[in-house]
């Protein structure tokens, strides 16, 4: 396996996802069929990738930080892709909330 080191900055995490949203008490449950694995509807945040290498790096940029996460697949016509299921909110995302 070969190692590769990457400086990845917020900028670039706000790049390698298309959709972010809440994801703790919007009511995600009744919709759990179009995931996989079954997610853990306490995680506070989703970011949605469309590819399996920005999810890498996603998953690098959060690990670096110490947050956890888990990675499931939305299965759904609208979405179709990969969703990181974290705690951690990006201050994009909380400078656009004001």
């Amino acid at each position: 396996m070969a190692q590769v080191t990457l400086t990845i900055t917020e900028e670039d995490f706000a790049h390698l996802h298309h959709t972010s949203m809440q994801w703790a008490g919007y009511k995600w449950e009744e919709q759990a069929d179009r995931f996989f694995p079954l997610p853990d509807f306490t995680w506070k945040h989703a970011y949605w990738a469309e590819n399996y290498s920005d999810v890498l790096l996603m998953q690098a940029f959060l690990g670096a930080l110490g947050h956890e996460f888990q990675l499931i697949s939305d299965e759904s016509e609208a979405f179709n892709g990969w969703v990181i299921l974290t705690n951690y909110l990006a201050s994009y995302i909380q400078e656009e909330a004001k």
